[in-house]
């Protein structure tokens, strides 16, 4: 964000929305040590920090204190266009999008 302060997020209205799930597990074969570090590692991806730097990469954060922490390092110009909540849509079947990609490159029917 910080290379080209003219350049803004726009998120289109209704908008697709990727969950990138994580998990700690539990078996018989998982440590004492391993369960408590991936818990660990769990609280941090839900933190501030965590939130406001995955935005760097294309990631929106979730919940409203990492929306309230990216808000704080937008620029005005980014911050009017930045939007906290919004409204989902369901993505095709990956199929469906595929096929689509194909006719737009010319090579589906």
């Amino acid at each position: 964000m910080a290379a080209n302060p003219d350049l803004v997020m726009i998120y289109p209205s209704p908008t697709a929305v990727a969950d990138q799930a994580g998990a700690a597990l539990i078996a018989s074969w998982v440590t004492p040590a391993q369960r408590e570090t991936s818990q660990d590692f769990l609280k941090f991806l839900a933190s501030d920090e965590a939130q406001t730097d995955g935005t760097q990469y294309g990631f929106r954060p979730a919940g409203t204190g990492g929306a309230q922490a990216l808000s704080r390092r937008l620029s005005p110009a980014q911050r009017a266009q930045f939007q906290a909540s919004y409204i989902s849509t369901e993505l095709p079947p990956y199929d469906a999008l595929n096929e689509a990609a194909a006719v737009w490159h010319g090579q589906g029917p």
